[in-house]
């Protein structure tokens, strides 16, 4: 069992609000803290006076005059709404009043932060842009460095920025739900999902389904939220009937225009519900509200949080939503999704470039989409019945993957540390490449004094690497030079059509037709037969993921006669061995890594830009899915070298894997070409 922690959660968002960030950072913290752990919230949002709920772990309000508003009174939005709209004086002072706490107090274990003032990132409009100050995290570590810090965000690839704390979780997107190995799987991006209760499942068959009183539910609505569509919809279908719950700031704040508010409230088939204020039974509100229609409506064209169309589901009313990415990160398996063939994935693509332009839009291409897919379900009962069906998918599954990613949160932090801790990278100055200057190229350390033996694991069509290096170390005869590959029938003599640096490859080496792991029979070898016979071994080694069952193959002996050894390692930062056969676990390859550490030290590192499976945009991932590590013998060196300072990749040393592979990231609302290699210019490659 993990030891009891020491947690703070900071939320700019908190009970008794309604929204998701809500709900999730609320089940966290109680749940955290009946594990024994000590927790406390801050917050700035206001309780409730005449009915606050006990919590089990200290709860400190930023604002203490507890009233209990109309959450659409004037005095709701001008006292509680407006102060939480970021602006930087207003942030500013929320931030030096949570590091007074952290002042007056012993340092907690990890901070765990969500929201816009609470968050790694803090911008100058509730709508996002460019950050205009020091984030709470960037203060947070930077007087309180042994302290973890984790941002907490809906988005599962965070493609805007770069996150400057430690560790990221996502709240609930389906991706990573899928496929998800708690025990495993380990990378800067965690999960914590939100809590679900298998009680409140709906139970009714699909007869009283078709019996509910309204055909459409829609909640939160705004302008970015589907607030436009909303009344296409409702007027062009006037049989059917639309329940609508305001949000806690209200449809006319949320909607962007009175103009559409008007036209809402003239409609007859369209009942507007008040918002609700959370209470005791969060549960109970949402199914009040939920299992009153078949469908819950979400057309919105840019943002929204996967949580309420999972909460629908539970309730046994069919999701239908905008085919925008959280929503499919969410909502995948239970969930219709309503795509225009003229427009695209993202709407927002291709009408505007700045959030403002979204008021002036013409939506009635999306609003025409939508009206076909209401139309398709209406008048093919066999889909409707599947659909319903599909959300038995959320009963008893949600529940057990939110315990267990909440009981092995902390293992996976400590597994993440641990893999770094094994790959913090030494200062070394004299350094070569040898090979392409694309894929297929390494920077090798040059080292004083000889090799007696040169191995290359795994070959393909690219051999330019042990072309330069044969060149220039020319004493190293034929019996002393293997190539090792099972899955090529001879050795290349010529390079692919890329290979630049080297049209001919040696002959001055024996091949062998096997390939490298963790076992020595008819097709495989560890290379211990090899490895025993010789002191000052160079092997550069590209095997797919069966690098680690190598090495945990190794004798401690057998390693201190490598001199230098150039490594890839593929699905370093996660289980999923997407790259070969290998079943290597997470754990196993933390082992196999702190054995090359413990008698190399790492001189050099560079991420593979073909190893990440998101190759549009990698920049937020510190940790490359695969990485080409240089490793010189300790023996080399008469003292511990410093740790390296400078950022990868080095200028003239380093270069793409790719010769034509770009990346851009997301930046506000249109994409920017950032890099066509990966930047590592953080712990562990750059020291802290």
């Amino acid at each position: 069992m993990s030891p009891l922690k020491r947690i703070l959660i900071c939320s700019s968002y908190f009970y008794p609000q309604t929204g998701g960030g809500e709900k999730v950072i609320l089940n966290w913290a109680r749940d955290f803290a009946e594990r024994g752990h000590e927790v406390c919230v801050i917050t700035t949002v206001r309780g409730i006076k005449s009915d606050e709920l006990e919590f089990p772990f200290e709860l400190i309000r930023l604002r203490q005059d507890s009233l209990h508003f109309n959450p659409n009174s004037e005095e709701y939005i001008s006292q509680v709404v407006k102060p939480y709209k970021n602006n930087s004086d207003e942030s500013k002072k929320l931030m030096d009043k949570v590091l007074e706490i952290l002042h007056a107090r012993e340092d907690y274990d990890y901070y765990i932060g969500y929201g816009a003032w609470a968050s790694d990132y803090v911008y100058d409009s509730a709508f996002g842009g460019v950050p205009y100050t020091t984030s709470l995290v960037e203060l947070i570590k930077l007087q309180y460095p042994k302290m973890i810090t984790i941002s907490a965000e809906w988005d599962i690839h965070g493609k805007e920025r770069y996150s400057k704390s430690d560790y990221i979780v996502n709240l609930a997107p389906y991706e990573l739900i899928k496929n998800y190995n708690f025990k495993e799987k380990n990378n800067q991006r965690l999960v914590l999902l939100p809590k679900y209760n298998d009680k409140f499942n709906y139970s009714g068959d699909f007869e009283a389904w078709l019996d509910r009183p309204y055909d459409f539910v829609c909640n939160h609505l705004s302008l970015i939220k589907g607030g436009q569509i909303l009344l296409e919809l409702a007027s062009n279908f006037p049989n059917k009937k639309f329940l609508i719950k305001k949000g806690f700031w209200g449809l006319d704040n949320y909607l962007g225009s009175s103009n559409i508010l008007e036209k809402i409230k003239e409609l007859d088939n369209i009942t507007i519900m008040e918002a609700i204020i959370l209470e005791n039974d969060e549960h109970n509100l949402s199914k009040d509200f939920y299992q009153q229609g078949r469908y819950f409506l979400y057309p919105s064209i840019l943002e929204g949080f996967g949580l309420m169309a999972m909460e629908a589901a539970q309730q046994g009313t069919i999701p239908l939503c905008s085919d925008i990415n959280i929503l499919r990160y969410s909502s995948a398996p239970f969930a219709e999704f309503v795509f225009s063939e003229e427009l695209g994935f993202n709407p927002l693509i291709h009408f505007c470039q700045d959030y403002f332009e979204l008021f002036s839009m013409d939506y009635k291409i999306i609003s025409e989409a939508w009206i076909e897919k209401i139309n398709h379900l209406e008048e093919h009962p066999s889909i409707q019945m599947m659909l319903f069906q599909n959300l038995n998918y959320v009963n008893g599954f949600l529940e057990k993957r939110y315990e267990d990613s909440v009981g092995s949160f902390f293992t996976h932090l400590h597994n993440r540390q641990e893999l770094e801790k094994n790959l913090i990278v030494y200062h070394y100055d004299n350094k070569k490449r040898f090979g392409n200057n694309t894929d297929g190229g390494y920077v090798t350390g040059v080292l004083e004094g000889k090799y007696d033996c040169y191995i290359s694991a795994g070959i393909g069509d690219d051999e330019s690497f042990t072309a330069d290096f044969l060149k220039k170390h020319n004493y190293l005869s034929k019996i002393d030079c293997h190539a090792f590959d099972g899955t090529i029938s001879d050795y290349p003599l010529k390079g692919p059509p890329y290979a630049n640096s080297v049209e001919n490859y040696t002959h001055n080496i024996q091949f062998h037709q096997k390939n490298i792991g963790g076992s020595n029979n008819d097709v495989s070898t560890n290379l211990r037969d090899i490895i025993s016979t010789h002191e000052e071994i160079f092997i550069k080694m590209d095997i797919e993921n069966f690098e680690y069952e190598w090495l945990l193959s190794l004798e401690k002996s057998d390693l201190k006669r490598i001199k230098q050894i150039v490594i890839e390692f593929h699905g370093i930062d996660s289980s999923d061995s997407i790259y070969s056969d290998s079943k290597i676990n997470f754990i196993d390859k933390i082992k196999a890594l702190e054995k090359i550490n413990n008698t190399h030290y790492l001189i050099h590192a560079h991420g593979n830009v073909f190893g990440s499976n998101n190759q549009e945009c990698i920049y937020h991932r510190p940790m490359p899915e695969v990485i080409e590590l240089t490793f010189v013998i300790k023996d080399y060196f008469k003292e511990k070298p410093p740790l390296n300072t400078k950022k990868f990749p080095f200028k003239d040393l380093d270069y793409s894997n790719g010769l034509n592979h770009s990346f851009v990231i997301n930046c506000g609302y249109g994409y920017n070409l950032f890099s066509n290699d990966w930047i590592l210019d953080r712990y562990p490659f750059v020291a802290k």
